[in-house]
């Protein structure tokens, strides 16, 4: 046996004086596990050995067991078939492997098979750990219905936030006050909203975004620590031929747009019984969207996406990666689309952007005239090339993208 194999075997096995398996041995597994250089071998030890199935069966903290199952999916190569075998055989009557919370919307296998994708996407991307420096993400907000709050300036998860009962119930009689306070942080003119904030304040909410570190549900899923945005978002941009600029610009735009509550009602709108058609995380996208569209296809398996239900498209959304890379596949959608239809049939598109070229949306963003770019922009939050244009939605998303250009920010 591996050392690894033996020291997890000792912590789950049972004696006389030691009847369970605490936080701490739990805790201690998982550190084992993440830092063992053959954990193959050591798996595949515990399978003979039948501490795999001890494992499954004895490690009742959830978060360790989540840990480990992420580490074990994530991290294994030849023995990972047979380690998914053991949790379907031996995991369903661990309740520390029942989904709960955030994670209700998987099942112990979906959670393993999303972690075990994730791993091997992120490694083959480049992006299953973190370099750079992160940058502090923004403060909690004093005012959690105020422009900017969401994930995207502060990196609180969705998933992490509430709602009061009065408030519940106040948003389910439609109470106007407190709708408003849920929804949309910039009611009047993005214009002005943009004009209200120095050439230094643009710079450092486009800096805070990106030099985060991913706010993830899977982050045991990754070799070192989570990467950062910016590591994400270039990984993204080289799959779909597009600027990662360019992507940060449509999700600073939502961001911006976006306070910490909206983020709450939002989430826990599409994850109540109602399954609430929401848009959720960075890029705001859809549920449905993202179900119509295969907008996980980059980073899970067919049969992955296939077993996801509406919570759990939800939950995904609500974490980094996966919102980042549905964001860019989208704006890819509505780019390859814009290929083929001629300008002559969009009158009102050709005469607020005249210098668009329809066919430059085939080839990567950096060769896109920036009308290109605003046009685009325009058509990300409502149904794309039909005419009908929100040009200070287009020119908002612009604004962002001029900062990243002129910034100097590097995207690794």
């Amino acid at each position: 046996m591996t050392a690894t194999s033996q020291q997890v075997d000792a912590l789950l096995s049972y004696a006389w004086d030691d009847w369970s398996v605490t936080q701490r041995d739990s805790d201690r597994v998982v550190t084992l596990l993440r830092a063992d250089p053959d954990i193959d071998a050591s798996a595949l030890d515990l399978i003979a050995t039948g501490g795999m199935q001890r494992l499954f069966e004895r490690v009742r903290a959830p978060h360790a067991m989540r840990r480990i199952v992420a580490t074990l999916a994530s991290h294994t190569t030849g023995a990972t078939a047979r380690i998914r075998t053991h949790l379907m055989r031996h995991g369903a009557g661990n309740p520390a492997l029942l989904s709960s919370g955030a994670w209700s919307g998987f099942t112990a296998l979906e959670f393993f098979d999303i972690c075990r994708d994730l791993g091997r996407t992120s490694r083959a991307m480049g992006f299953s750990s973190r370099t750079g420096t992160a940058a502090a993400p923004a403060a909690a907000p004093s005012n959690p219905s105020a422009p900017f709050t969401g994930v995207g300036a502060t990196g609180t998860n969705p998933t992490a936030l509430s709602i009061g009962l009065v408030d519940q119930a106040r948003l389910a009689t439609g109470d106007a006050a407190t709708v408003a306070r849920y929804s949309n942080p910039i009611p009047g003119s993005l214009p002005a909203y943009l004009a209200g904030l120095s050439p230094q304040q643009k710079l450092a909410q486009a800096s805070t975004l990106v030099r985060q570190p991913i706010s993830s549900l899977f982050p045991n899923a990754y070799r070192g620590e989570p990467p950062l945005r910016s590591r994400v978002l270039a990984a993204a941009g080289q799959i779909h031929q597009l600027e990662p600029q360019l992507i940060a610009a449509v999700i600073l735009a939502e961001q911006r747009d976006q306070s910490r509550q909206e983020d709450a009602k939002d989430y826990l709108g599409a994850v109540s019984v109602l399954k609430g058609n929401t848009s959720i995380g960075l890029g705001q996208v859809v549920v449905s969207t993202a179900i119509r569209g295969d907008l996980f296809a980059d980073l899970l398996t067919l049969s992955a996406r296939q077993a996801l239900r509406h919570r759990g498209v939800a939950a995904l959304l609500a974490s980094d990666e996966f919102n980042i890379f549905a964001t860019a596949r989208y704006i890819r959608r509505v780019a390859d689309e814009a290929a083929l239809i001629p300008i002559a049939r969009l009158p009102g598109t050709q005469r607020t952007y005249p210098a668009i070229n329809m066919s430059a949306y085939r080839g990567h963003s950096r060769f896109w005239p920036r009308d290109n770019v605003r046009a685009l922009a325009s058509e990300y939050t409502s149904r794309a090339w039909d005419d009908r244009l929100v040009p200070a939605w287009g020119n908002f998303v612009g604004d962002a993208f001029d900062t990243y250009k002129q910034s100097g920010l590097a995207f690794p």
